[in-house]
């Protein structure tokens, strides 16, 4: 379980990198 919660906070801390990523490039894919 607490492999779980790892890898979830991982996972959310991913998302926002990805997130960031988006919202940088999203001025150039618009």
């Amino acid at each position: 379980m607490v492999t779980g919660d790892a890898v979830g906070e991982v996972g959310v801390r991913v998302s926002d990198d990805d997130d960031r990523t988006v919202i940088s490039e999203g001025s150039i894919a618009a």
